[in-house]
């Protein structure tokens, strides 16, 4: 049944017992399906489909190639191009071989996916997003909820109102998000997990457990942001550590004047950088500069024999190391990791 005032496109199709809303229009090649209910004011873009079991409000709109099917769609939602709702969600257990009572004999057998999606009023669906339908309960997303282009919403997930998920965002099956939770870039809330209202997920985040606290959660699995803050700083300063330590020439080739001045440690120990020298790897002026240049708070070590006249006169204190008695005269070999 078509209301008034609508308008359908060259080979759009209406099926049997279909409702359509009055001012409706439905572009080319767009299809309404047998039972369907398309509200007031609804637009169907080009090859757009509400499918079976489809229920639109009034002014939904349906971009192009956009497909709905055992899904309502509040009023006033939009659905771009090639999203879809309503599909049969990623649900497979291991069951006995078809055809025989050898229970050994195991195989990947689909679990039926019944129940439907709601989308609610106001709801935004970005284009190539995909909303699974329910294998136990229904896929549900509350009023003024955004997703950006291809997010994946699990079967039987639960998104609060007012939620927003950025793209290549993925919701885990039968996870819940409460109102307000903002998911960044690709971030990831995995099956059954449950995010509180108010809970900021940063891109590439992965949600391993539930959160129950609001606030902002980064990395993977998801922590509180600034504890995993603390964390790249503090492996950022590891790494810096393990070039000057074990590779300080390295460093000094980069950044020759400025290696010490931008490390916020206490202590640098700049091991066998004398041969570094004696072997003219690295500038002698340059090595010099960064060493008296460096933090009044700073403390370097610089070990080897040698490193010329120059070293001498920089460093604050100078020692030489005289052999006493020594492990390998009495056959102790040197350890790696130890020794060298």
């Amino acid at each position: 049944m078509l209301g008034a005032d609508c308008v359908l496109g060259p080979h759009a199709v209406v099926g049997a017992g279909a409702r359509v809303g009055a001012g409706s229009i439905l572009g080319a090649g767009a299809f309404v399906a047998p039972g369907a209910v398309a509200g007031v004011r609804a637009r169907l873009g080009p090859g757009a489909c509400a499918g079976p079991e489809s229920n639109l409000g009034a002014d939904v709109v349906m971009h192009a190639h956009a497909a709905v099917k055992h899904c309502d769609v509040g009023d006033g939602a939009v659905v771009h191009q090639h999203a879809s709702a309503g599909d049969d969600g990623f649900g497979f257990f291991l069951g006995l071989s078809s055809g025989t009572d050898d229970s050994t004999k195991r195989e990947l057998q689909k679990k039926p996916q019944t129940f439907r999606v709601t989308i609610g009023a106001r709801c935004e669906i970005g284009a190539g997003a995909r909303i699974d339908r329910g294998s136990w309960r229904d896929t549900c997303l509350g009023e003024n909820t955004k997703l950006d282009n291809l997010v994946h919403v699990g079967h039987n997930a639960r998104v609060g109102s007012n939620v927003m998920l950025c793209g290549g965002a993925a919701v885990g099956g039968s996870a819940s998000l409460g109102d307000f939770v903002v998911m960044g870039g690709k971030a990831a809330v995995r099956d059954h997990a449950s995010v509180c209202a108010g809970a900021r997920i940063a891109a590439k985040a992965g949600v391993t457990s539930d959160i129950r606290t609001p606030g902002d959660y980064a990395g993977f699995p998801a922590v509180p942001a600034a504890r995993w803050r603390r964390a790249v700083a503090r492996r950022a300063r590891e790494e810096r550590r393990r070039v000057l330590i074990r590779e300080p020439s390295r460093g000094l080739r980069r950044h020759p004047p400025k290696i010490l001045v931008a490390q916020a440690d206490d202590l640098v120990v700049l091991d066998e950088l004398t041969y570094m020298l004696a072997f003219d790897y690295l500038p002698e002026s340059e090595v010099i500069n960064a060493l008296t240049g460096r933090p009044e708070s700073q403390s370097v070590v610089v070990t080897g024999r040698g490193g010329g006249q120059a070293l001498r006169e920089a460093m604050d204190t100078v020692s030489e190391v005289k052999e006493v008695k020594h492990a390998y005269r009495a056959g102790i070999r040197a350890r790696q990791g130890v020794d060298y």
